[in-house]
C-alpha cells in the first residue's frame, strides 16, 4: 500500500468517505493516484494563497464591509490601522464638502453604523470588528512612516499590501512591499479626491472603479483591474456603495494574477485631477440635482467560514 496508515485515517476523520471506501478496495491504485495529483493540488493552492495586509485609516460606511469580503476567501494575515487626518481638520474639510445639515447626517449615520455593529454579529462597520471575527492580526501605529509600520511589514513580509489611505506613500515605504490601492473612478481620470463627487458634478453617468499600484503619486500607478458601471443615480454615497461592492471581485482576479490588458483599460478617459471640493462646487453640485443622501446602508451579513 502507497499510502500510510495515518492519512488513511485523516481521509475518514475529515468524512471523504468516497476516498476512502475506494481505498479500502483499491488501496494500492487509489493511493498512488492521490500521491501523484498531490504537487498539482498543492501548487494551486499555494498559487492563491497570497498574504495579504491591509493598511488603511479608520472608516465606517465602506472598507470593513469590503474587507470582510476579502477575508472570506482571502489570506489576510494583518489589518494594520493609521492615523488619518485630525478631528478639527476631519471636521472643517467636511463641513465645507458636504454642508451643516448633510454634516449632521453623516454623524448620525456614524451612530447608527456603530450600534449595528454592535448588534448585528456578521455585518462589519469596524477593521477591528473584522479582525476580531475573522482571526486577523489588528495593528495599530502612531502614523504612516513611523518605524512600527516598516517593523510590522517585516514582521509580515506580505505579498501584497492593500491601502485606503489620505496621504501619499514615501519611495522608502514603497520599497518594502507591493503597495496596491482602489480608486473609486476609471483611472486615468479623476485622480485625487473624492472622484464621485467630481464625476456628478461634471453630468457623467460611465462611473467605474480601479485596483492600481501605488507609488509616489496619487493614482498614476500601473491599472491592474478595472470594472465601469453605468447608472443615472446622482446620489453620492449610493454610488460610492455600488462601486465598493465592486472590489472584492476585481481584488479577487488581481490577487489570482489578472492583469487588465492594455487594450481593455479606459484609455479613452481623458487624464484628470481634482483636489478638495470648496464650498462654491458643493452649491452647483446640489444645483445640478445631485445629492448627498445617507451615507449608511445596511450591510449583507458575512460569515467568517465565507457564507452569507
Amino acid at each position: 500500500t502507497y499510502l500510510p496508515l495515518k492519512e488513511l485515517t485523516y481521509l475518514l476523520r475529515k468524512k471523504k468517505l468516497f476516498f476512502g471506501t475506494l481505498l479500502i478496495f483499491f488501496p494500492g491504485r487509489v493511493s498512488l493516484l492521490l500521491w501523484m495529483s498531490f504537487p498539482a493540488i498543492y501548487f494551486m493552492k499555494s498559487k492563491v494563497s497570497k498574504k495579504i495586509i491591509v493598511l488603511a485609516e479608520r472608516e465606517t460606511f465602506f472598507l470593513p464591509h469590503c474587507v470582510a469580503q476579502l477575508g472570506t476567501t482571502h489570506n489576510i494575515v494583518a489589518i494594520i490601522v493609521c492615523p488619518g487626518q485630525n478631528h478639527k481638520k476631519r471636521t472643517k474639510n467636511g463641513l465645507k464638502l458636504f454642508g451643516l445639515k448633510t454634516f449632521f447626517f453623516i454623524a448620525a449615520s456614524e451612530l447608527l453604523a456603530r450600534l449595528v455593529n454592535i448588534i448585528s454579529i456578521n455585518r462589519y462597520y469596524s477593521l477591528r470588528k473584522v479582525a476580531r471575527r475573522f482571526k486577523i492580526q489588528y495593528e495599530n501605529i502612531p502614523y504612516l512612516h513611523s518605524p512600527e509600520c516598516y517593523d510590522l511589514l517585516e514582521k509580515y513580509k506580505p505579498d501584497i499590501i492593500f491601502t485606503q489611505l489620505s496621504y501619499l506613500i514615501k519611495p522608502d515605504l514603497l520599497s518594502k512591499g507591493l503597495f496596491w490601492n482602489k480608486h473609486c473612478s476609471l483611472l486615468p481620470a479623476y485622480t485625487g479626491v473624492y472622484p464621485v463627487f467630481w464625476s456628478l458634478l461634471h453630468g457623467e453617468t460611465n462611473f467605474g472603479v480601479t485596483i492600481h499600484e501605488m507609488n509616489e503619486q496619487f493614482g498614476r500607478g500601473r491599472i491592474i483591474q478595472q470594472s465601469s458601471m453605468f447608472t443615472r443615480s446622482k446620489s453620492f454615497f449610493s454610488i460610492y456603495h455600488a462601486l465598493y461592492d465592486q472590489v472584492p471581485l476585481l481584488m479577487d482576479k488581481a490577487i489570482g494574477g489578472k492583469v487588465l490588458p492594455d487594450d481593455k483599460v479606459e484609455l479613452d478617459m481623458k487624464s484628470s485631477y481634482y483636489s478638495f471640493p470648496q464650498p462654491s462646487d458643493r452649491i452647483e453640485f446640489l444645483r445640478k440635482g445631485n445629492h448627498f443622501d445617507h451615507p449608511f446602508r445596511l450591510h449583507p451579513a458575512i460569515l467568517p467560514g465565507g457564507k452569507k
